[in-house]
């Protein structure tokens, strides 16, 4: 779409991607060469975990993550989860998705669920992103993200929100 690339993984079951899918995968990231200023990679599974019932059902791949820091990723976009949070992980931007519809999920660290929301990104010509969330019943409320948790932290893991990871730029309504 335009200057953005747009690749759908088959990221359904909870295990790292057959090495068939990351050969394919990188070879698309890759082959574009400059042509592309954003390249988005989406999938149903998120590569780490971000909600509370969830802790379990992710990817947790490594090779997959360097395929998209090689690649020169943009994000990775994924749901299951239904809880927003953009968040940073070995320089890789991860987007969860909110739930739409039925539940709705707490993220990890955190007591109330996650409100139903929408993500809206937004793609410079220079190759930058702008990430917003939307919730209310008309989906016109932004989520202000320093209401999200600075990091969330599972096992031996940990994900930094966006705007305070190094390097990137202020979430919508960051003091």
């Amino acid at each position: 779409m335009g200057d953005a690339l747009f690749l759908a993984l088959d990221a359904t079951l909870v295990r790292p991607l057959p090495p068939a899918q990351l050969t394919w995968l990188q070879k698309l990231l890759n082959e574009p060469g400059d042509h592309f200023e954003s390249r988005v990679v989406f999938g149903h599974l998120p590569n780490w975990p971000v909600a509370v019932g969830r802790e379990k059902e992710y990817l947790g791949d490594h090779e997959f993550e360097a395929v998209l820091r090689k690649g020169s990723a943009s994000l990775y976009l994924s749901g299951h989860h239904h809880a927003f949070y953009p968040g940073v992980h070995g320089g890789v931007l991860y987007i969860s998705q909110a739930a739409l519809g039925s539940g709705p999920r707490r993220l990890i660290g955190q007591s109330d669920p996650s409100p139903r929301a929408i993500t809206l990104l937004t793609f410079g010509a220079d190759g930058s992103l702008e990430v917003e969330a939307f919730a209310g019943s008309d989906f016109s409320t932004p989520i202000v993200w320093h209401t999200l948790p600075s990091s969330i932290r599972h096992e031996d893991f940990e994900l930094i929100r966006r705007d305070l990871a190094t390097g990137s730029k202020p979430g919508p309504g960051s003091p």
